[in-house]
């Protein structure tokens, strides 16, 4: 395949011996590579043999330099193959027709006005339409009009290409030259995209050609370069769719270029855009009812001759409401009165004011009813008075109420009294008090009675005392109720008397209070029984002092319904007079308010008058009585179930003789918070009275609750019910008088409500042990009320019977601080039987004190606790009872014990005292250590037990934690390798007597024990009265163990104690005596008290004593008043006196002031007052 190198060596004289063969396998850029010269030495065998690849190498100077016969040569079908950059050097004009067929859009898009015009008119059509749709607007320009008539119509629709704008290039030769049917083919794009000049240029003849569609979318300043000419060969047709603004673009010489046919198939749109001048070419026959109906506010363009002159059916389509606004007033005011009629209720509703005022008389009366009726509230309201005179009765009664209601009082007064007596009661009820406000007298005087009932409240409103007073009575009467409301008080006052009694029934019935309230009292005077009779509440409400007077003696023809309003200033104006005439049934409807107005007096009157007046009060009347008023009732008249009604502040209103007739079904129906309105003074009245036994017969225990600490010294108690005293409260008991807590009865007593018992102290209660039957008091009382006694009112009842008479549910009943609150003296009382049912929940709250009073009784129910009831006993009360030791079974049947009273007597609390105290049994044994090393066991703290003192200096809580104490290597056991074990002895009283005998006390080795367990289990038994609580083992030597327990044994610490207080006292007074006389060592004669007086205490009372009867006492117990409390309380309060003196350094007291007696009394009280475990 030659290449262009290879062919451009070529020369013209080797061209044409080159075979079609070798021509079409030269390359594109091979044949390019031929010199023009060479190239056109090609012969047209050579140049049909090209291929579309050979066509597209071509250069363009090869195209250029081909002979005419040589570019008809080209085949065809290879002309495609032309590439865009040799388009313009193509001939076209030389092309055949089957060679231009074969031209591609792509390359008809570049062909320039010279190509195409150069192409003649015969092969024009053999050009594809495809072709023809790219043509440039250039080339386009170059069409001749030589050309243009060879263009098919298919051709020709595709001018200007798809969106028409190309066509913009023909000439105007060239359009002009255009055929009919080309005129109908051309596109509406192109159509559209047409210029002025284009559009003047088309033939006149072919304008009827150009279709509808096409017409319809030529611009308006384009459609404006019509001709006169063209314009007159529109068709009817085309004169249908003429648009608005086409036909408003037209000059008046053009529109007046149409002819009246052509004027008359001018569409809507069309004539629309006439405008005033081109509608003065119109006649009535160019317009239809149609477009008329069309116009819209076009219709304002039309001249007013042409408005005039047509039909009643074209002026009837024409006049929309949207025409009618656009119409001016001159053109309205030209329509004759008969054309006027001819208008639609649509178009009457949208005249303006303007529109309405141009209207003259004689259109309004040639206007129909239904055309009045659709005049709009501005419309009517823009009448004049002449034209409001110009309407009959018939268009004023077809006006709408609404609309009626825009005329105004000077219209209304326009309206003739005939044509104004003949409207329909619809408008009259329509009228505004404006409108009324405009009638004259003779227009009122004229209304018909019918008339005057259809009168709105606000139309009534308007009348005027002038038109009041030309009115008829029968006119007033016919007001309607429901307007009367309208009625202001002027117009009452124009009334007068006769035009108010006028009124009927149903009007009166209607007014309000302000309406009533303005009437004067002399026209309440004439009112008539049935007028006031239909007085209502509310106006009821209106009348003051002056009109309620002015009624007179016809106050009984008020309705009692009415009379339930009045006020108490209505019903305080009254007279007495009045008062007399008025019914049961108005006295049974004064409110509870109103009855305020009546004096005691009125109330007096009343019941004079008529007795049944009272009576006929209503409950709530009785309820809201004050104090003031009453004094004024007859207690006699009064029904009791009413009498409870009374406040009691109106209670507290009664005259001493009104109390004298109270009786007591009357006392017994006054509720209880009534009663607050009798004092003390009012109940000692009532227990004066004859009947005094039935009157506190009546009180209920309701109404005792309510009784007060001021009322209650005014009781008669002994008078008093036993149902009834349940319900005295707390504050009122208290405040019973010593003579009335005398006057209880034991029934009386055990009627009392447990809580009320709250309002007596301790000194009421000791004053009922003074009582010869305090014994059946006491008997009397429940358990509920003994368990609502206060500890302190338990300790004012005394050491009396009232304890030895408790049974053992009562017992059961009391709470720990009343149990505390039982003296010793009382507690003893109480049988041991009785005692021993204490529930396990109270033992715990027995004192110490109380504990030891009850050993101290050989009986003491505390003899026969249960395990369970031991358990249960605090820490520190276990030790008031008992003392701890540990014992070891020797003879193999327990470790076991005997009873306080086959017992020793021993130092167990550790004071240098022996007591009596249960002890183990001559079989078994204690552990003992000999602390003091003198060879004896002499006291508690050689026991193994709670009086053990440990390293960290406190007692331990049983044996077992004192025997713990000495396992040094925490092995569980104390045993040869603890250094304690050697000191550990085991003493077996075998005699029974208290006191350790050398040959008793054995050491372990010699007893052969090998070790002790400090573990233990808890047990709760009782062995011979003494309490087992913990329980253990030993191990002997052998192997074999033995048991061993905590035994803490029963006590009798009473004598003990008594006697050591006394010394106690007896010490500290000598003590306080020597210091006092003595001097601080290293302060030679100085008084010791003199820098340390203000810290030395004054004798005090000791705990529970009275201070009052110690003051300036010595504290010997045979001078003390505190001698009689219990020893541990006396030797507390003295360790605590002793310990002030400490603080003040009476410490420092010369020793040789000091007895040795004393220090031994006192220096045990010092060390143990301070970690003090004595109660």
């Amino acid at each position: 395949m030659l290449q262009a190198n290879q062919s451009v060596g070529f020369v013209p004289s080797q061209i044409p011996g080159i075979q079609t063969s070798q021509v079409s396998a030269f390359s594109t850029s091979g044949l390019g590579g031929l010199t023009p010269e060479s190239f056109k030495s090609l012969n047209t065998e050579q140049l049909a043999a090209f291929t579309v690849k050979n066509i597209a190498g071509l250069t363009s100077q090869q195209l250029i330099g081909l002979t005419y016969t040589g570019i008809q040569a080209l085949e065809p079908a290879d002309l495609p193959g032309l590439t865009i950059g040799n388009v313009p050097a193509v001939r076209f004009g030389e092309l055949t027709s089957a060679q231009l067929a074969a031209i591609t859009p792509a390359q008809a898009a570049l062909i320039n006005a010279r190509q195409l015009g150069a192409v003649p008119p015969e092969r024009l059509e053999s050009i594809g339409v495809e072709d023809v749709a790219v043509f440039s607007s250039q080339a386009l320009a170059g069409i001749t009009t030589a050309q243009i008539r060879s263009f098919s119509t298919a051709q020709i629709n595709r001018f200007g290409g798809t969106d028409g704008k190309s066509i913009v290039g023909l000439s105007t030769d060239a359009v002009y030259g255009l055929g009919s049917a080309q005129i109908t083919a051309l596109s509406t794009q192109a159509f559209k995209a047409l210029t002025s000049a284009q559009l003047a240029a088309i033939a006149a003849s072919n304008i009827d050609d150009i279709e509808l569609s096409d017409l319809g979318v030529i611009q308006a300043a384009s459609f404006a370069a019509f001709g006169t000419a063209q314009l007159r060969e529109l068709s009817s047709a085309q004169m249908q769719v003429l648009t608005e603004a086409q036909v408003k673009a037209l000059s008046t010489g053009q529109i007046a270029a149409f002819t009246s046919s052509q004027l008359a198939a001018m569409g809507v749109a069309g004539k629309r855009g006439l405008g005033t001048a081109g509608m003065a070419f119109l006649t009535p026959t160019a317009l239809s009812t149609g477009d008329l109906a069309s116009l819209g506010k076009s219709v304002a363009n039309l001249s007013t001759a042409l408005l005039t002159q047509l039909s009643t059916a074209q002026l009837a389509a024409a006049m929309t409401a949207t025409a009618v606004k656009a119409l001016g007033a001159s053109q309205l005011a030209a329509l004759p009165p008969e054309k006027m009629a001819a208008l639609p209720t649509g178009a009457i509703a949208a005249l303006n004011s303007a529109q309405v005022k141009s209207l003259s008389t004689d259109q309004l009366r040639a206007m129909g009813t239904q055309q009045v009726a659709a005049l709009s509230k501005t419309g009517l309201g823009s009448f004049g008075s002449a034209q409001v005179a110009a309407l009959d009765s018939a268009q004023l009664a077809a006006i709408p109420t609404k609309t009626f209601a825009a005329l105004s009082g000077s219209q209304v007064s326009a309206i003739s009294t005939s044509v104004l007596a003949a409207l329909p009661t619809a408008n009259i009820r329509a009228l505004t008090a404006n409108q009324v406000s405009g009638l004259s007298t003779d227009q009122v005087k004229a209304m018909s009675t019918s008339q005057m009932s259809a009168l709105s409240s606000k139309g009534l409103a308007g009348l005027g005392a002038e038109q009041l007073g030309a009115m008829g009575t029968d006119q007033i009467a016919a007001f309607a109720p429901t307007a009367i409301k309208g009625l202001g008080s002027s117009q009452f006052t124009a009334l007068g008397t006769a035009g108010l009694a006028a009124l009927s029934t149903g009007s009166i019935a209607t007014l309000s209070n302000t309406q009533v309230s303005n009437l004067s009292p002399a026209q309440v005077g004439a009112l008539g029984t049935g007028q006031l009779q239909a007085l209502s509440s509310k106006a009821i409400k209106g009348l003051d002092a002056g009109q309620l007077e002015a009624i007179g003696d016809k106050i009984d023809a008020v309705d009692p319904a009415d009379v339930a309003v009045f006020t108490s200033a209505q019903l305080a104006a009254l007279t007495t007079g009045q008062l007399n005439e008025m019914t049961t049934a108005q006295f049974a409807r004064i409110s509870p308010k109103a009855i305020l107005g009546l004096s005691a007096g009125d109330l007096a009157y009343l019941v004079g008058a008529d007795t049944a007046n009272l009576t006929a009060l209503s409950s709530a009347v009785y309820k809201a009585l004050t104090p003031e008023q009453m004094p004024g009732l007859d207690l006699e008249l009064v029904e009791p179930a009413k009498f409870g009604l009374l406040s009691a502040e109106a209670i507290a209103g009664l005259t001493s003789t009104q109390l004298d007739d109270l009786s007591p079904s009357q006392l017994e129906k006054l509720p209880a918070k009534a009663l607050a309105g009798l004092d003390a003074a009012d109940f000692a009245q009532l227990g004066r009275q004859s009947d005094a036994t039935a009157l506190y017969a009546a009180l209920s225990a309701t109404q005792l609750k309510a009784i007060t600490a001021g009322q209650a010294p005014g009781l008669d108690v002994s008078l008093l019910q036993t149902g009834a005293l349940t319900g005295l409260n707390a504050a009122a008991l208290g405040a019973l008088t010593t003579a009335q807590l005398i006057d209880l009865d034991p029934n009386q007593w055990g009627a009392l409500a447990p809580a009320a018992l709250a309002g007596l102290d301790e000194t009421d209660f000791a004053l009922i042990a003074q009582q010869s039957d305090a014994d059946t008091i006491y008997a009397a009382f429940t358990g509920a009320q003994l368990k609502a006694l206060s500890p302190e009112q338990i300790q004012g009842i005394g050491d009396g019977d009232f304890f030895d008479a408790m049974t053992s549910s009562e017992l059961q009943t009391l709470s720990a601080s009343q149990l505390k609150a039982i003296s010793t003296a009382a507690l003893v009382t109480i049988e041991a039987s009785t005692l021993a049912k204490l529930a396990n929940k109270q033992l715990p709250a027995l004192s110490a004190d109380q504990l030891r009073s009850l050993m101290a009784n050989p009986n003491s129910p505390l003899m026969a606790l249960s395990s369970t009831q031991y358990a249960l006993l605090t820490t520190t009360d276990i030790p008031t009872l008992l003392q701890s030791p540990l014992v070891l079974d020797l003879d193999g049947d327990g470790a076991r014990s005997v009873s306080l009273a086959a017992g020793v007597r021993f130092d167990m609390t550790g004071d240098g005292q022996t007591e009596a105290t249960g002890w183990v049994s001559a079989g078994d044994a204690l552990l003992v250590r000999d602390v003091d090393r003198d060879g004896a066991i002499t006291h508690s703290g050689e026991l193994f037990g709670e009086r053990t003192v440990l390293a960290d200096g406190r007692w331990a809580q049983d044996g077992f934690e004192a025997l713990a104490s000495l396992d040094s290597n925490a092995d569980g056991q104390v045993d040869a390798k603890d250094a304690a074990f050697e000191q550990l002895m085991l003493w077996q009283d075998s005699n029974q007597d208290g006191l350790s005998q050398p040959d008793e006390l054995v050491s372990l080795t010699e007893a052969g024990i090998a070790a002790i367990a400090t573990g233990a289990q808890a047990s709760s038994r009782l062995d011979a009265g003494n309490w087992v609580g913990l329980e253990g083992q030993y191990t002997r030597r052998d192997g074999s163990t033995g048991a061993m327990a905590d035994i803490w044994f029963r006590v009798q610490v009473q004598d003990a104690l008594d006697e050591r207080a006394q010394q106690l006292g007896e010490a500290l007074t000598g003590y306080r005596e020597a210091a006092t006389a003595g001097t601080v060592r290293g302060q030679a004669g100085a008084n010791p008290l003199s820098d340390t007086s203000r810290h030395l205490p004054k004798q005090p009372a000791l705990a529970g004593a009275d201070a009052s009867t110690t003051a300036n006492t010595n504290l010997n117990p045979n001078a003390n008043p505190n001698a009689n409390l219990s020893p541990s309380t006396q030797i507390g309060a003295l360790g605590a006196l002793l310990r002030a003196y400490e603080g003040a350094r009476i410490e420092s007291v010369a020793h040789d002031l000091r007895t040795q007696a004393m220090d031994a009394v006192i220096q045990p009280v010092v060390t143990q007052a301070r970690p003090s475990r004595l109660g």
